[in-house]
């Protein structure tokens, strides 16, 4: 896309947001907070000059068909944008926690919680959902011949 005209480029970038949405609930996939309308207006208007419907998922499909974007590719990363730098003042204070330059935290709950990272968790939260903390695993438990299994849920 680097070498195509800048309307083109626009008109991609444009596509890339709408087609962030698409695995929101569609009451959910019209516009983000953050998000300029005309950004999603000009995704719609590049996919009803393309005869496709002017939806995120077709904006998708359009991005995953071109190669842009993988079919796994996560959206909520992309939708959300999460910083990948931090400020040199967090990263000093990170560096000191690891190094031990600096006490860590103390968890006032750790005699109450019970360690499951050995356990596979399935999220259950909605698309939608800012804060992804419940989850689903199943834990075979030995049974008397009654195939009792433990549905464990994480909150």
């Amino acid at each position: 896309l680097e070498e195509e005209e800048e309307d083109v480029q626009k008109s991609f970038a444009a596509l890339e947001r709408l087609g962030c949405l698409a695995n929101l609930e569609p009451k959910d996939d019209t516009k983000s907070d953050d998000e300029p309308t005309d950004s999603l207006t000009t995704a719609r208007t590049f996919l009803r000059n393309l005869d496709r419907k002017q939806t995120p998922a077709a904006a998708r499909d359009i991005l995953v068909e071109t190669g842009i974007w993988h079919p796994h590719t996560n959206l909520d990363l992309i939708r959300l944008a999460p910083p990948v730098e931090f400020s040199s003042s967090l990263q000093k204070e990170a560096d000191d926690l690891v190094s031990g330059r600096t006490a860590p935290v103390v968890d006032l709950d750790e005699e109450r919680r019970m360690d499951l990272t050995h356990l596979d968790a399935f999220a259950i939260d909605e698309a939608s959902t800012m804060e992804i903390d419940d989850a689903l695993s199943l834990e075979l438990l030995p049974t008397d011949g009654d195939g009792t299994n433990k549905p464990p849920v994480h909150k």
